[in-house]
C-alpha cells in the first residue's frame, strides 16, 4: 500500500482548517484558512497530494481524509474527494462527531479551535482505522439521496406538527385564549397535515419508480413491526448494504448500543442508547421495535426472554433494536423475505 497519511479537516461555513499527519502523527502540512468552495477543495487536494508525494519519497501513498458529519457544509467536500480520489490515493471518511469529541476528551485536549479540531480528527482517524472502527465513505446514489431528503423532510414536518398540536393544547387550557391565535394554530396544523401526506405520497412514488428501492422496500415490509416510515428511512440513510463489510459495521453506523451507569452500589442511572451513529435510523427503529416486540414473533420471544431473565425493560428494548437491525441486515443482504422459523 505504501506510505499512509491522515488528513484531518475541520469544516465551517466559509473555511476549512486542515492538517496532514504521517503514521507517527508528525505534522506534514497544515492550513487553517482554505475556502470552503470548489476552488478551495482543489487547493486542498493539490497541496495534500504534493506534500504526501514528497514525504513518501517517490513511493506510492494513500491519504485517509477525515471530516465530521456535521451537516451540509461538508457534504460538497465529501463528494469532491470521492470523485477526485487521485487514482485511489485519497480515501474520504465521514466521522461521527460524538466519537471525535469522546476521543478529544480522552486525550485531555484543552483547546477548542479549528486547527486543534483538525488535528484531533486526523489523530482519531488514525486510531479508528487501525482498530477497524470506521469505513471509507461511499457516496450514495442519486435515488438514495432523494429518498433520504424526503424522509428527513417528513420527520421535520412531523416535529413541527407536534409542536403546534402541543401549542393548541396549551391554548385550550387557558382561561381566555385569543381566538385569532387559536385559528392561526389550527390553520397551520391543517397545512402541516396536508404537507406530510404530500411528502409521504412523494416517498411512495419515488420508491415505486426505482426497481431496486421497490424490491428492498418489499423485503423490509415483510418484517412485522417495520412500517413505511422505517422502510424509507433505512433505505435512504443506509443505502446499499454492500457499503458495509458486515453486521458489525452496519450496527456501528446506526449506533445502537446500550449505555449503562453502574459503579459499586451507589451509582445507578437509567440506561440509555448511545448517541453515536445515524440518529435518523435510531429514531424510527426505536419506534418500530416498540411495535415489533408485540407483533413480531421473533422479537416478541426475544424481548420476553430478556425480561424474564431480569433485564431492565429499557435494556431489553435496546437489545431488541439490535436484533431487529440484524434482521434488516440479513434480509437486505440475502434478498429474502422475513421467515420466523429462521429468525429472518
Amino acid at each position: 500500500m505504501g506510505a499512509l497519511f491522515y488528513l484531518g479537516i475541520d469544516v465551517s461555513k466559509n473555511t476549512l482548517a486542515v492538517i496532514l499527519l504521517d503514521q507517527k502523527e508528525k505534522i506534514i502540512w497544515s492550513n487553517s484558512s482554505i475556502l470552503n468552495t470548489l476552488g478551495g477543495f482543489q487547493k486542498l487536494l493539490d497541496q495534500a497530494t504534493k506534500r504526501a508525494a514528497q514525504k513518501s519519497g517517490g513511493e506510492d501513498y494513500v491519504i485517509a481524509a477525515g471530516m465530521e458529519s456535521t451537516g451540509v457544509y461538508g457534504e460538497l467536500l465529501a463528494y469532491f474527494l470521492y470523485d477526485n480520489n487521485n487514482e485511489g490515493r485519497i480515501t474520504p471518511y465521514v466521522l461521527n462527531p460524538a466519537a471525535v469529541r469522546s476521543y478529544s476528551k480522552a486525550c485531555l485536549e484543552p483547546n477548542k479551535n479549528d486547527p486543534t479540531d483538525a488535528r484531533v480528527i486526523a489523530s482519531y482517524l488514525s486510531v479508528a482505522i487501525a482498530k477497524g472502527q470506521v469505513n471509507p465513505w461511499k457516496a450514495p446514489s442519486e435515488e438514495e439521496r432523494t429518498l433520504r431528503a424526503l424522509s428527513r423532510r417528513r420527520e421535520e414536518l412531523v416535529r413541527l406538527l407536534t409542536m403546534e398540536k402541543n401549542r393548541l393544547e396549551k391554548l385550550d387550557n387557558m382561561a381566555s385564549p385569543s381566538e385569532e391565535v387559536v385559528e392561526s394554530v389550527e390553520r397551520l396544523i391543517q397545512y402541516l397535515d396536508a404537507e406530510i401526506r404530500q411528502v409521504e405520497e412523494d416517498i411512495d412514488e419515488h420508491i415505486d419508480a426505482s426497481p431496486t428501492l421497490k424490491k428492498n422496500a418489499e423485503l423490509l415490509r415483510s418484517i412485522p413491526g417495520v412500517g413505511a416510515v422505517s422502510v424509507a428511512t433505512v433505505l435512504g440513510e443506509a443505502g446499499d448494504m454492500s457499503r458495509f463489510e458486515g453486521i458489525k459495521q452496519f450496527t456501528a453506523f446506526v449506533g445502537i448500543a446500550p449505555v449503562e451507569y453502574t459503579s459499586g452500589t451507589s451509582v445507578m442511572k437509567r440506561s440509555r442508547i448511545s448517541k453515536r451513529g445515524n440518529r435518523w435510523i435510531r429514531h424510527v427503529l426505536y419506534m418500530a421495535t416498540m411495535i415489533a416486540v408485540r407483533v413480531n414473533p421473533v422479537l416478541r420471544e426475544f424481548y420476553k426472554r430478556l425480561v424474564e431473565r431480569g433485564k431492565n425493560k429499557k435494556v431489553a428494548l435496546i437489545a431488541s433494536m439490535r436484533k431487529l437491525l440484524h434482521l434488516i441486515w440479513g434480509i437486505l443482504r440475502n434478498q429474502r423475505m422475513f421467515e420466523p422459523e429462521y429468525g429472518g
